[in-house]
């Protein structure tokens, strides 16, 4: 009996990662390996234009993660089998196998890729079922205290409640916090948002997201909107533009 072909994209945003993964797949005379990306913005356009079988995913990558690329995939048409790979053994992992993805441990050892694709044989998903993982994961990852957001220097994790607002800065996003705490994470303002509790948060134009149960009080008169900070006042000064759409969404 023939074993039906099995296409292949590799999403990782380091090189000696990716052929690593592509040596380990060689030996598989029925995987081609038909693209790799090294960003989810290459990798979305890859997945739409060839349709593969299967996507080998890094959960851990600058300016847009893994996660960040799942919530993309899953408003798409195209809804390739997600095995993830990593280097972090932390919470995310439990949120995969909960949602029951499959997921590889770097540096992959054969043995476990060989178990991966021999169940991706036994039992391939379709698009009903990919879609109902995508929605049990996230679902899963937002009932954690802390979430995950990538920074120049590796990871850092963050409880939403501290959050008082995110600003855009570029493609990467500000984050301050209670205590006056400031974090920029590489992260466009509109991936952050997605990952974010939409019961807590608000996303004001373009480029401010607010905590609505840390808000206090909105100051026309001062073009300003004032945060609970531990029971102290933060102030954040915006245009009246804001000031209106905040007030619009609120009242």
């Amino acid at each position: 009996m023939s074993v039906k072909s099995v296409s292949v994209v590799i999403v990782d945003d380091e090189a000696p990662a990716r052929d690593y993964m592509k040596g380990l797949l060689s030996s598989y005379d029925f995987i081609s390996v038909i693209a790799e990306a090294s960003s989810v913005k290459e990798a979305l356009a890859i997945i739409n234009k060839h349709h593969p079988d299967i996507v080998f995913l890094d959960v851990e990558m600058p300016q847009q993660n893994g996660f960040d690329m799942l919530h993309n995939l899953d408003k798409n048409a195209v809804h390739p089998v997600i095995i993830f790979v990593t280097a972090y053994e932390h919470y995310a992992i439990e949120a995969i196998k909960h949602a029951a993805f499959d997921y590889l441990l770097k540096p992959v050892d054969p043995g476990e890729l060989k178990k991966a694709i021999q169940r991706y044989q036994q039992h391939r998903p379709d698009s009903t079922s990919v879609h109902e993982k995508i929605n049990l994961l996230f679902q899963t990852l937002t009932s954690y205290q802390k979430l995950p957001f990538n920074i120049r220097s590796g990871t850092i994790f963050i409880d939403p409640k501290d959050i008082l607002y995110c600003k855009a800065e570029g493609n990467y996003t500000s984050i301050v916090m209670t205590g006056k705490r400031e974090e920029f994470v590489t992260s466009q303002i509109g991936s952050l948002m997605n990952r974010l509790p939409a019961d807590m948060f608000l996303r004001i134009g373009r480029s401010l997201i607010i905590n609505r149960g840390r808000l206090n009080r909105i100051n026309r008169n001062r073009q300003a909107i004032i945060f609970e900070d531990d029971e102290l006042p933060f102030e954040l000064k915006i245009s009246s533009r804001l000031i209106r759409e905040v007030s619009r969404k609120l009242l």
